[in-house]
């Protein structure tokens, strides 16, 4: 697939082919010449080869665009988020492909707050980019590029200091495996870790710039974390993350994997237990959560159980965290591993998610498997459809016709909803695919919607 791929999480493509230095600086002047204010713009990326050609492409954007650039250098997502934020920054470009595969690579881009560009955003950027209505500066209007990673770690502290139970964490002294697949959590993540005193078996946390495997965190990818801490047999728990760090997978202290969904339904489970208690007398936020349509319906169940309100949103970050914004959410997130906490982000963030799980686990003094437990139980299917030389929109009219006695919302593609499954249907963000997850209460009930959906992409 050589396309070029732009969506709400912004622009990605195979370097050489779909993403070329012409396409990245074209992008750049573009977001420099939305960007309002001072244009004081900071950059991070992950540990990808392909890395620093980019950045260069990028920093070339800004600075014809008359922006001041701040490289942070090798940073996770969450990270470049949280300086946008916290220093107030007119916006920030993240040099990411995620979860793709590593000749792949990406441009996010956000604005203040540390949000990412939303639909009006983006229909404003590439007006300017079709355009070509770059606002270029003269050459005595150029401005300075500055290096600064060590503003990295103020990441870090204000995660450490948001937490409520932090001397419980390190009297603890976990033991944690790691995986970060030599990206951009391969720094930051230990040294995190150390500071809550804990004791990190890394596997894959060397920066070389090549993956040990597939980015995405997903039990197919994570054998090698899964093998060795049952080898080991002394770890409390092991964490693996994405290429952006924005997303984190967790595999209990006896080698078992917990899906993705399991690291947000123990982030919401946690912070509404606590609610009560914290941040109930902060007065900042309502015991509500936010998680969009593709997110397990576990979270529903956790809500229930504490009185709380849940939202659903559109697939995608900042439709997430825009609701949040509004609602004012204690906490919300996706069930791809991303925990969006306020306290810290309007971002996906596995070091919070990291964080607010370790904090769990010390709080209970049980282990991760018997907090599992202790959560809803449910059989989740996530899988893909190529979209080439299909009628997409007329196979979604169909399936919404078929189902139409389940509780469809439209939102997002589809999502149908009955009373022991549901299934959402979209189109990918990020591939040129169509997503498909279904959860259902037993493996029998899942395999027959399975069935009937497959034949409408055959």
């Amino acid at each position: 697939m050589n396309r070029l791929i732009t969506s709400i999480s912004g622009i990605r493509g195979i370097i050489g082919k779909s993403l070329t230095p012409d396409i990245i600086t074209k992008f750049t002047m573009a977001f420099g010449t939305y960007i309002k204010g001072n244009k004081k713009i900071i950059i991070g990326r992950d540990t990808r080869i392909t890395g620093d050609m980019v950045k260069n492409a990028v920093i070339s954007g800004l600075l014809a665009t008359g922006c001041e650039v701040i490289d942070i250098g090798i940073a996770p997502t969450p990270t470049l988020q949280f300086l946008v934020r916290k220093l107030n920054f007119d916006g920030g470009i993240i040099i990411s492909a995620s979860h793709n595969p590593i000749e792949w690579n990406a441009l996010k881009f956000y604005k203040k707050r540390g949000l990412l560009l939303n639909k009006n955003d983006n229909e404003h950027l590439r007006k300017i980019l079709n355009a070509h209505k770059f606002k270029l500066v003269p050459w005595n209007k150029y401005k300075k590029v500055y290096y600064n990673p060590a503003l990295t770690e103020m990441h870090i502290r204000h995660i450490i200091k948001s937490l409520n139970f932090i001397n419980k964490i390190k009297s603890k002294r976990f033991k944690i495996a790691l995986d970060s697949c030599n990206a951009a959590g391969s720094f930051i993540t230990p040294q995190f870790l150390k500071m809550l005193n804990c004791k990190v078996k890394a596997l894959y946390t060397s920066p070389d710039g090549y993956f040990p495997h597939n980015p995405e965190p997903n039990t197919k990818n994570l054998k090698d974390i899964i093998k060795f801490i049952k080898k080991d047999g002394k770890c409390d728990i092991g964490f693996a993350q994405d290429s952006d760090a924005d997303r984190l997978s967790v595999i209990d202290e006896n080698g078992n994997f917990l899906s993705e969904e399991h690291t947000i339904a123990l982030a919401i489970y946690y912070i509404l237990s606590i609610y009560d208690k914290t941040y109930k007398l902060k007065k900042r936020y309502n015991k509500s959560v936010v998680i969009n349509l593709s997110t397990s319906r576990m979270i529903e169940d956790i809500a229930k159980r504490f009185n709380a309100r849940v939202y659903r949103t559109p697939v995608g970050e900042i439709n997430v965290a825009e609701k949040m914004i509004q609602t004012k959410s204690v906490i919300g997130g996706e069930g791809n591993g991303g925990v969006i906490f306020p306290e810290v982000n309007y971002g996906r963030d596995s070091l919070v998610g990291i964080g607010l799980i370790l904090e769990f686990i010390a709080t209970t003094g049980l282990p991760i498997s018997l907090i599992l437990k202790d959560l809803p139980s449910y059989v989740m299917l996530k899988t893909k459809f190529s979209i080439e030389n299909l009628p997409v929109k007329k196979i979604l009219s169909r399936i919404s016709k078929d189902f139409f006695s389940g509780k469809i919302n439209k939102q997002d593609g589809i999502r149908c909803e009955f009373d022991d499954f549901w299934f959402h249907i979209r189109v990918s963000n990020t591939e040129p695919i169509v997503r498909l997850v279904i959860e259902a209460k037993n493996k029998k009930i899942l395999n027959s919607v399975l069935e009937s959906l497959k034949k409408y992409f055959v």
